[in-house]
């Protein structure tokens, strides 16, 4: 019996429906999530462990801050943790942490600061450790590679930004000094690594000239290589994390003193910035943010009329934003995979000249090689369930595509 009008009148509406709520969540990365419990701030710092990330210190008028709270990424809330030791709280400082224990290093709490605190979450206490073997330095940017914490650039008490590149091994408790920054001094700057190098980005110089330069460093080499500008203008107190093979910042501040909500992802196979969703509300600087599973979390922060904010917002999976660029040109089955999948090449390239990698969501290259034929079969059985990301590419072309592992 065939279908009455009415009823195909009904479909058509709910198929319409379903469209423009698809179209809308795809439209809008950002959600948000349950509010910062401390009080609203700029400067803070945060750092993560497995799935739970630790937020706190910062600055309210006239008073520095110590207390620290943590997010846990199963169940979505906050909880109160130790705060800094008595005295110890303070702006502008470093988070970074290794797989058992957070560390916050320097900042500033009228005076530049050089101790470290390494934070133990099973005793819920901090203990100073070894401080920098130099002089005491507020913003600078961090990033981790494998057992080392590089600490970058920063603002010292002769009011100078520094170029200073230090590196802390958190398993010995030590520190080595690396070649100084070879673009010259910088505090307030961004950074993040992706798949064993570095990433620095933005910041303002001792002659307070703000930048929008990106760079990238390499630990075997102890050398860093200029990449591509930012493309839309100078910026400092930008937040940066690495994603799959994307660079993905957020907010910021530039010499106009105009704030940004702006968020922007940096391709690092193609050499190319996009513009992304941006974060919901005012611009904002000075915000604290983390990275857990496959999001991005933003939180806290200051606005363009000295309002502080406590409401968190979380960029759920923005790897998908590079997917327009998937063409019919390869195709990927199944997905979600069980143990083994195909990648497909179209009739309109040349395998010769093909290759893929699969990176896991925090940049790490997990597999590589290259297409014999048309059709290449995968074995992933020994690979965790997760999200992963492939990239095949051919020439100057990339095709960018999200993988399910059951």
């Amino acid at each position: 019996m065939p279908p009455s009008d009415t009823l195909l009148k009904y479909l058509s509406i709910w198929l319409f429906i379903q469209l423009v709520l698809v179209s809308s969540l795809r439209s809008q990365a950002w959600f948000q999530v349950d509010s910062f419990p401390g009080i609203e701030r700029d400067d803070g710092t945060s750092f993560v462990l497995g799935s739970t990330a630790y937020c706190g210190s910062g600055v309210v008028p006239f008073q520095v801050l110590g207390d620290f709270y943590s997010f846990s990424e199963t169940n979505g809330s906050w909880d109160t943790i130790a705060p800094l030791p008595v005295n110890k709280a303070r702006q502008y400082a470093c988070g970074f942490s290794n797989d058992q224990y957070g560390f916050v290093f320097g900042g500033y709490d009228g005076n530049f600061l050089n101790d470290l605190w390494k934070y133990d979450p099973f005793l819920d206490q901090w203990q100073e450790v070894s401080p920098l073997p130099s002089a005491g330095r507020g913003g600078s940017a961090s990033f981790v590679i494998d057992s080392l914490a590089f600490i970058m650039g920063g603002k010292t008490d002769s009011m100078d930004a520094v170029e200073e590149v230090w590196a802390y091994n958190m398993k010995a408790d030590t520190w080595t000094r690396k070649n100084d920054l070879p673009f010259g001094p910088r505090w307030r700057s961004s950074a993040a690594s992706c798949s064993n190098k570095g990433y620095l980005a933005f910041g303002l110089d001792d002659s307070v000239a703000y930048h929008n330069d990106l760079y990238e460093y390499d630990p075997s080499t102890d050398q860093w290589t200029q990449l591509s500008d930012f493309t839309n203008g100078d910026r400092n107190y930008v937040k940066m994390h690495c994603m799959g093979t994307q660079l993905i910042t957020i907010g910021g501040y530039d010499s106009s003193g105009q704030f940004f909500n702006e968020s922007w992802s940096y391709d690092l196979i193609t050499d190319n910035w996009k513009e992304i969703d941006s974060l919901p509300g005012a611009g904002r600087r000075g915000g604290m943010s983390f990275q857990l599973g496959n999001a991005i979390y933003y939180t806290t922060g200051l606005t363009y009329n000295g309002l502080r904010f406590r409401e968190s917002w979380k960029l759920e999976d923005p790897t998908y934003l590079n997917e327009d660029r998937i063409t019919n040109s390869v195709k990927v089955y199944p997905n979600p995979i069980k143990d083994h999948f195909t990648i497909e090449l179209g009739s309109d390239l040349e395998s010769k000249n093909a290759y893929f990698k699969i990176f896991d969501l925090h940049g790490k290259e997990l597999l590589s090689g290259s297409f014999q034929t048309k059709k290449h079969l995968l074995n992933i059985e020994d690979l965790p369930s997760m999200v992963y990301i492939l990239k095949v590419n051919w020439g100057n072309e990339t095709i960018v595509r999200k993988l399910i592992k059951q």
